[in-house]
């Protein structure tokens, strides 16, 4: 996954995998506006649904 600043130049790049490691340190942040929490497995495999479609 490539990154972009707001210029559109490339600032990382990421293997799927570490986009959702990364990720991973957000769910508490991501629950707050959540209705039902999501666990661990559920925010982990959301992500590696979601993040391959961006």
């Amino acid at each position: 996954m490539l990154i972009r600043n707001d210029k559109g130049e490339f600032k990382q790049q990421l293997s799927m995998e570490e986009m959702a490691a990364h990720c991973m340190q957000f769910l508490d942040e991501v629950n707050r506006f959540m209705p039902k929490p999501l666990t661990h497995d559920e925010y982990s495999a959301m992500l590696h649904k979601v993040l391959p479609a961006l």
